[in-house]
């Protein structure tokens, strides 16, 4: 389905961008949204919006895909529960990650995450990966890795930039963070809903491949985090 979307945001931005379309463009990509809307099963929700800001007349349209993804493969001491939505540290102190099921090609794609438990340290990466690197403890910190963590430290193809882009990892126990992941732009965005700031990364994808993965990493003992609903 994932890969339905995006082929059709194209078709649409090309026509848009090429003003070449006719009437019977327009009815064929109006059945196949309605047709998109009709077939999408219950455990996924979509959103699909016109850009009212756009003078053209075929108006941009903006694909939220809000996936039933999950946590699946682990590397280190850590622990996956219920069902894939909630990461434990083990007893040990040391890098630990895991990383999602799905893959991501195309469209925008949101995701959201509760801090359950957090050592004083206070250290958590919240970032993607390709699906063809492997998986290892360490990923944050390894080549392709792109995303935030603590100690101000942002991975740039894992290599660690303090405060770029006037970043600082205010976490606290409780913070609900929002991951943006969009693959059309090549971009990520990190919100924090109790602090509204929202920081930026353009992702190289010379560096970081298509399709990406979501990547979580702990490195405190007990540090708890847990995968939440999109509402």
């Amino acid at each position: 389905m994932t890969q339905v979307l995006g082929d059709l945001t194209q078709q649409l931005t090309k026509a848009r961008d090429d003003d070449d379309f006719v009437e019977t463009d327009l009815k064929e990509w109006t059945d196949k949204l309605n047709k998109i809307k009709n077939d999408w099963t219950t455990s996924q929700t979509i959103s699909i919006q016109q850009d009212v800001s756009e003078i053209s007349f075929i108006r941009k349209i903006v694909i939220n895909d809000w996936h039933d993804d999950c946590l699946e493969q682990s590397a280190g001491d850590i622990r996956i529960e219920e069902n894939g939505f909630v990461i434990i540290h083990g007893q040990s102190q040391g890098h630990a990650a895991v990383r999602g099921k799905c893959q991501y090609s195309s469209g925008q794609h949101r995701f959201r995450f509760k801090v359950e438990k957090l050592d004083a340290s206070k250290w958590v990466f919240f970032g993607i990966k390709p699906k063809v690197a492997p998986m290892m403890a360490d990923s944050a910190n390894t080549n392709t890795a792109y995303g935030w963590a603590g100690g101000n430290a942002v991975l740039l193809n894992g290599v660690v930039q303090s405060n770029y882009n006037g970043y600082t990892s205010d976490m606290e126990i409780s913070d609900i963070f929002e991951l943006i992941v969009d693959c059309d732009e090549k971009k990520l965005r990190l919100i924090n809903e109790r602090t509204h700031s929202t920081h930026e990364l353009n992702v190289d994808v010379t560096k970081c491949s298509l399709p990406w993965q979501l990547n979580l990493g702990l490195y405190y003992s007990n540090d708890r985090i847990r995968m939440i609903d999109q509402t």
